[in-house]
């Protein structure tokens, strides 16, 4: 992931390291209106992924073998 401030100077057009890249990170942090799905969204990465996805203002459809841990995490997001 990249800083915030190497993103702000993407933005302002003062960086011109790698500009695919910049439009790529800058387009990753605008996810509101679209939906993800994460499969093992209980515990580790999954779980990792889908509270970073929701924080970007995704909506995100949780996976799991266990209900119960698929009911809490949607809880906590």
């Amino acid at each position: 992931m990249y800083s915030r401030a190497w993103l702000e100077r993407a933005e302002d057009g003062n960086n011109n390291e790698r500009p695919d890249l910049v439009s790529r990170a800058i387009a990753m942090t605008e996810l509101a209106g679209r939906t993800c799905l994460v499969t093992g969204a209980t515990h580790g990465i999954g779980r990792a992924t889908a509270e970073a996805l929701a924080a970007l203002g995704a909506t995100v459809i949780v996976h799991g073998r266990d209900s119960a841990a698929v009911g809490a995490v949607c809880r906590e997001l």
